[in-house]
């Protein structure tokens, strides 16, 4: 590098802190388990079904209704609607470095994205749809498609 610049992207040293966290340090690693690896397959697969409207019980929305990209993952709207014009009780949150996250939910009830995905499907008010039902209609098993759909959105 020139006497005095930066090192070339991609050279730089981690940032303080080792880049583990949020904050100051940087983001850090995305946040995988070793059941769940990102792998190509699954990130297509993730984001095919979260475009797919057969994850809600009248087949009217997907994950991306709510978390449009077009608008940063989110809805813009100050409470989320579900099926059938639900209002739900809070707004839809981005999913904008989601993958980073170490807990999740408003409340943060769930530690890990897998865990958190199929809460909005098997939600009444969001998408309705009974777990029973997800692998008849995308020929996934529940966990096989949370997983999925966490990696394609991730």
């Amino acid at each position: 590098p020139p006497q005095g610049g930066p090192p070339p992207l991609g050279q730089q040293p981690p940032p303080p802190g080792g880049g583990r966290g949020g904050g100051p340090d940087g983001l850090g690693q995305l946040n995988t388990t070793a059941e769940n690896p990102i792998t190509q397959a699954k990130v297509e697969a993730g984001r095919k079904l979260f475009f797919d409207t057969r994850l809600s019980a009248d087949n009217s929305m997907s994950c991306a209704t709510c978390h449009d990209p077009a608008k940063g993952f989110t809805d813009g709207r100050s409470l989320a609607v579900g099926i059938q014009h639900r209002l739900g009780t809070r707004n839809t949150p981005s999913l904008l470095n989601a993958g980073f996250g170490r807990s999740f939910f408003w409340d943060g009830r769930a530690a890990t994205l897998e865990a958190q995905v199929l809460g909005p499907v098997t939600n009444p008010s969001e998408m309705g749809l009974k777990e029973s039902e997800i692998e008849a209609r995308v020929g996934m098993k529940p966990a096989d498609a949370a997983a999925a759909i966490r990696t394609g959105s991730a």
